[in-house]
């Protein structure tokens, strides 16, 4: 395996923003091992947008999952780095994100490191309003703390190759979708221990093309779909507990949404698990 950083960045439909989001990769110091670019069935002119942007980019393209999950595992396959970035084809990285980043994996106990991002318009107007809470952000073993709340933003995200193959890539259940990176973080977690890295390290773009905001019962829906999975994870007792705690929590908030409904709520419960084990 080669040395270095490999960038994954899932597409589709995007070549408006796209040109924006590999050139500002490109442009980071140290370069990038490579970019890879998974085009998950777009049916406009990205692959002719990828083209122009030089040999630099390794381009694949993939029938149509559905999933963010499915061409960021394909990306992750590819990538021939110790490490693997993420970032979004409408999203935009900002400049010295990885000269600042890569030195906090140095420490091959770290698994991944992350940081913060600002929200933008369509337009790229950036707006002082942050993804994650700052007071929020945890490093070391935060196992316990992300149980609570998803405070790791993807386009920040830099993590081993070896631990994310290991753990098995993106979940790719249908129930996740949305929420996959979330799941994957709780189980990387546990592989060792994670940094953070103070500041904004990327651009989250809000435009009309964005996946669709649930409802809060949707919303618990996932998080429920997301803590069954890690149950099933080989847990100490002590995670489990709380994992458990967790789930439990959630259902209790589930249950109200589903009124008098108890077999529905069952029955969507053991939709999540037969998914979930596949």
């Amino acid at each position: 395996m080669a040395s270095g950083v490999s960038v994954v960045i899932p597409t589709r439909n995007r070549a408006r923003y796209l040109p924006l989001a590999i050139e500002s990769v490109l442009a980071q110091k140290p370069t990038p091992l490579e970019l890879i670019v998974v085009d998950d069935g777009s049916t406009d002119d990205t692959e002719a947008v990828v083209a122009r942007c030089g040999d630099r980019i390794v381009y694949q393209k993939i029938c149509n999952g559905g999933r963010p999950a499915v061409p960021r595992n394909v990306g992750i396959a590819l990538a021939r780095g110790e490490l693997v970035a993420f970032q979004d084809s409408d999203d935009e990285w900002a400049p010295g994100k990885l000269e600042r980043q890569l030195p906090f994996m140095v420490d091959e106990s770290v698994v991944l490191s992350y940081g913060n991002a600002r929200f933008m318009n369509s337009n790229g107007e950036r707006s002082s309003e942050t993804v994650i809470d700052e007071t929020q952000a945890r490093r070391g073993d935060v196992f316990a703390d992300l149980l609570q709340t998803n405070f790791i933003s993807t386009l920040t995200v830099v993590a081993r190759r070896d631990a994310l193959l290991e753990a098995g890539g993106f979940n790719e259940a249908p129930e996740l979708r949305g929420v996959e990176d979330y799941e994957l973080w709780l189980r990387l977690s546990r592989a060792g221990t994670v940094e953070y890295v103070p500041g904004t390290l990327g651009y989250y773009r809000r435009h009309d093309g964005n996946i669709s905001v649930p409802s809060y019962r949707d919303v618990l829906l996932q998080l429920q779909s997301v803590y069954i999975s890690i149950r099933r994870q080989n847990l100490s007792s002590k995670e489990r507990a709380a994992v458990t705690a967790r789930l439990a929590e959630i259902e209790r908030q589930i249950a109200p949404r589903f009124g008098r409904a108890k077999r529905l709520l069952r029955r969507v419960r053991a939709r999540a698990y037969e998914s979930l084990s596949r």
